[in-house]
């Protein structure tokens, strides 16, 4: 849209464009400037006919010289037609105030010296107003005979398309409509940018941004660059979206949790080899390259590990989970997947063929079960803890132990007849075992229970 003209000494002609920058470009007498008619025709004028407002197309030469200049509409309208539409630009010195209409395409008009301005009906000024705000104008030729202006209040997420640091405004495309639009920056703005306190002027085009606008200016930007990149461990790889997201978690920042969604068109390498969605495995260790927030480039690492022990729990379902127990008394929870080759007796079974207390020995990469081998020796397992409850009508003792992370838990010992309980070097009887004692069991899990086959008190006797 044209923004002024310059005819004498060194004639130029300034444009606002699309995406809210201007450009000034020379006009030399070689310069083919056309108009076009109510009937389509090319006509041939001068550039004393391109008036403010009016919508140009330049063809460039050298030295951002115009050799091509097309008025592609007359945007005059007829007298004392309504026009709805969104300021988008405001010159308050020479009168001038830019409105974009509902077809899309700005409209540069003059206000006239008593047109009545309201603002969210009260009377204001032309410098009241600001960008970004919805104008109902009364218009005849390109003159505004009113104006009535309402301030906005609203949230905008986008990308950041153009910032015009002359007149405070950001040039943001809506990411629900869109639709680029001009937004003015308020005095004091408070600013974040990749999670840190940031100024106007560390701003980049191309980045994502929330934008918070109250009585018609940003007040507050948070915006992250348009190029990220997040290290960490995969936690879950969730396919219940339109496009996957990827979950990593950073245990070497205070289990920092990150995610996002997986580009349709993502590059993925996986120990150094070109690879696919389905070779990602929870616990793989991963670099992500985020474009305005997709990741789009994925290098991920096996954290391969072979882990032995009793199985203590199973969860079946799409990803199924089998907890086992290790010699020292470790638990290791090893995900099942329909890849995992599960053998038993040489024979491949399913993780539906499994059962508590079986022992396995897993080969895994990260969480995930890569092969098993299944025995069902009887295992002993050791667990030490002090008893919290005793039920001696159901032949249990609750014991609480302390897992390897620090935290406590409460395991249910079953003890029969047959179970030996000791007190130092003599036997004796689980009356005899009181609450606060701290015990060992020896035995195995089955069922979720651990089966004692001896307890030891380790309490020492006043």
């Amino acid at each position: 849209t044209v923004q002024d003209v310059t005819t004498i000494a060194l004639p130029s002609i300034t444009i606002k464009k699309p995406d809210g920058t201007f450009g000034t470009y020379s006009v030399s007498n070689s310069t083919s400037i056309y108009i076009e008619d109510e009937s389509g025709n090319l006509q041939k004028k001068t550039l004393n006919d391109i008036k403010t407002g009016d919508n140009v197309n330049i063809i460039l030469g050298e030295s951002n010289t115009a050799v091509f200049i097309e008025r592609v509409t007359n945007t005059s309208v007829s007298e004392g037609t309504l026009l709805n539409g969104i300021i988008s630009e405001i010159d308050v010195s020479r009168k001038l105030i830019t409105v974009k209409k509902v077809d899309g395409l700005d409209m540069v008009l003059s206000v006239k010296l008593d047109a009545p301005i309201k603002l969210d009906g009260n009377s204001a000024s032309l410098d009241d107003l600001t960008v970004g705000q919805p104008v109902k104008l009364i218009v005849t030729g390109s003159d505004v005979l009113s104006i009535e202006a309402q301030h906005i209040d609203k949230q905008v997420n986008g990308i950041i398309r153009s910032i015009i640091s002359t007149s405070n405004l950001i040039v943001v495309s809506n990411e629900d409509t869109s639709e680029n639009e001009t937004y003015s920056v308020a005095v004091g703005v408070d600013i974040v940018r990749d999670g840190k306190p940031a100024v106007f002027s560390e701003l980049k085009v191309d980045d994502m941004a929330q934008l918070s606008i109250v009585n018609s200016k940003i007040i507050k930007i948070v915006a992250q660059s348009a190029q990220t990149e997040l290290e960490g461990t995969i936690t879950d790889i969730s396919l219940a979206a339109k496009n996957p997201v990827i979950t990593i978690t950073d245990y070497s920042d205070d289990k920092t949790s990150n995610s996002c969604e997986i580009d349709e068109d993502v590059r993925i390498r996986k120990n150094d080899r070109s690879a696919s969605l389905k070779d990602l495995k929870i616990g793989d260790y991963v670099t992500i390259n985020l474009q305005h927030g997709k990741a789009v480039k994925i290098t991920a690492k096996s954290v391969k590990r072979d882990v032995s022990g009793t199985i203590k729990e199973i969860m079946l379902s799409d990803k199924s989970k089998v907890t086992i127990i290790d010699e020292d008394n470790k638990e290791h929870d090893i995900l099942i997947t329909s890849e995992t080759d599960i053998y038993k007796d040489r024979k491949r079974i399913s993780v539906y063929d499994l059962r508590i207390g079986y022992y396995l020995e897993v080969e895994a990469e990260g969480d995930e079960a890569v092969y098993v081998d299944v025995t069902t020796k009887e295992v002993q397992n050791i667990i030490r803890g002090i008893v919290q409850y005793k039920h001696d009508d159901m032949d249990v003792i609750v014991i609480s132990i302390k897992r390897d992370d620090g935290k406590s838990e409460s395991v249910i010992v079953r003890y029969t007849k047959a179970t030996v309980i000791r007190k130092g070097t003599k036997d004796i009887s689980i009356k005899n075992v009181y609450e606060g004692d701290e015990i060992v069991a020896i035995g195995a899990y089955d069922a979720g229970l651990f089966h004692a086959d001896t307890i030891i008190d380790m309490t020492v006797s006043n």
